[in-house]
């Protein structure tokens, strides 16, 4: 039951646009970063048309130490109404407080919403570091954390999952809005292909996840080797589509690097969400 359970949750989704086919924005991005756009069309007279969302993931300050300055023109040029973090902000508990410090540094002269979640090498760390003081954390450089919790923000719905190998992610039906976009956020896609669509009310919704780094590294023709999640080249990158509802789900290649100290034919990215 459980294995036809994961084939027809697959079979759910078909991926729209892949790395391949991502389309590039002409921004001043810093050097080996790139900032990539999707177009996402909102149901009606929806107030959220002609504005946009900016979206990264898996920073993993301490793999990377990325300019503060460079990061911070991309921001201003973007201009986003809604920032979110998709989780995975370190590699190494020391750099915790120069994490937020960058984040500081490029988002806080924002004043868009900026929502985050926790991803699973931060999970690690709650032993230690309590999910109340990522709360206080976050809430010092202008994030709001979700963990399995909702907030209405600018006209969206957010609804933060916690981190599924390491803490316990659910969602109520209740904590999903008919009146306004629902946005759920993931740090990893596993979570929202084993839950299913049906507990999301069934209406078109927009989930962002990480995680899978794009594969990090991949080979041309192929794609990803390696993604860590349990449907391997299901989900690994790109811009997918519920074939029932029409709900987008977007995968992002993240920022920083784990485990290899390199990535190939991988880049690291922003991406830009822009309602229509």
């Amino acid at each position: 039951m459980a294995k036809f359970r994961a084939i027809s949750a697959v079979s759910e989704w078909r991926c729209v646009r892949g790395y391949s086919g991502r389309i590039l924005r002409d921004s001043p991005a810093p050097r080996g970063f790139k900032v990539v756009e999707y177009h996402v069309g909102v149901p009606g007279d929806s107030s959220l048309k002609g504005k946009k969302m900016l979206f990264f993931a898996d920073l993993h300050y301490g793999s990377i130490y990325p300019d503060t300055d460079a990061c911070r023109e991309v921001i201003e040029d973007i201009s986003p109404d809604w920032v979110v973090f998709g989780g995975d902000l370190i590699t190494y508990a020391c750099q915790q407080d120069n994490a937020f410090r960058f984040l500081k540094g490029v988002f806080g002269s924002s004043d868009a919403v900026k929502i985050a979640v926790m991803g699973n090498w931060d999970r690690r760390r709650v032993n230690w570091y309590p999910l109340a003081n990522w709360e206080d954390a976050y809430a010092s450089v202008g994030f709001r954390l979700l963990v399995n919790q909702s907030f209405l923000g600018d006209g969206i719905n957010f609804y933060g999952l916690d981190e599924p190998r390491m803490g316990h992610p659910h969602i109520s039906r209740s904590a999903i809005r008919k009146d306004c976009l629902n946005c759920i956020v993931s740090h990893n896609s596993d979570v929202l292909i084993d839950i299913g669509l049906e507990a999301y009310d069934g209406g078109r919704q927009l989930f962002l996840c990480g995680h899978s780094h794009g594969g990090q590294v991949r080979l041309p023709f192929f794609g990803a080797f390696v993604t860590s999640g349990k449907y391997w080249k299901f989900f690994e990158y790109g811009l997918y589509c519920s074939r029932d509802t029409l709900s987008h789900m977007i995968i992002t290649s993240g920022l920083g690097k784990t485990r290899l100290p390199f990535r190939l034919f991988c880049q690291p990215e922003f991406v830009v969400i822009y309602f229509e």
